[in-house]
């Protein structure tokens, strides 16, 4: 993406690093695998900050980085703009589908914003174009409060196909259907803290 009209750091899409004397958390690792049952759309992992999340989940996925695909994306306040968090998004996405990334640029050079349906029904077709099996990471997803990215997001997780989990890190729980997604068996029940 060459015209992007934001700062852009590519250290944003990096697994962070893990600590060499890091506890391995054999049991949340076995929570996290079991969410990626063929049912499962969402797996979230909720607890203040400090809790040891983002080390968690990147020991996590450099451990499973041989089964499936993934993209790791670390939200900051900046990507509360729609355009902005779906552009970060689709370059998080490059190496599982590179389409993916023209199609952003076209979207959003359009002379109007595309609704929350048509883009998350673009982006389900595009990823639904390769069937190795991909975890969409969101790290520090509580820096995300816009109602449009929510709505988005939520309409992503309604249609995701078997293969394709996302897996959201926050303080809080988002605004997302997660009753729903619990009463249909897409979201594993809620655990305890980080130990």
């Amino acid at each position: 993406m060459e015209n992007i009209p934001f700062p852009l750091f590519s250290t944003k899409f990096n697994i962070p690093a893990s600590i060499h004397d890091l506890l391995v958390r054999q049991q949340l690792f076995q929570r996290l695998d079991l969410g990626l049952q063929k049912n499962n759309k969402l797996i979230l992992l909720t607890a203040p900050a400090g809790y040891g999340k983002t080390t968690a989940l990147s020991s996590w996925i450099r451990q499973s980085s041989q089964r499936f695909a993934s993209s790791w994306l670390t939200l900051e306040p900046a990507e509360n703009q729609f355009e902005h968090f779906f552009t970060i998004m689709a370059i998080s996405l490059r190496e599982y589908n590179p389409q993916i990334v023209r199609f952003v640029e076209n979207i959003f050079a359009a002379p109007n914003p595309p609704s929350p349906d048509i883009l998350a029904s673009s982006l389900i077709n595009i990823l639904s174009g390769n069937q190795q099996e991909l975890i969409i990471i969101f790290d520090d997803f509580h820096n995300i409060k816009n109602a449009a990215i929510h709505t988005t997001i939520t309409l992503l997780l309604d249609h995701l196909p078997d293969h394709i989990h996302l897996v959201i890190s926050t303080r809080v729980d988002p605004p997302l259907p997660l009753h729903r997604l619990r009463a249909r068996g897409q979201l594993p029940q809620k655990s305890q803290q980080l130990q």
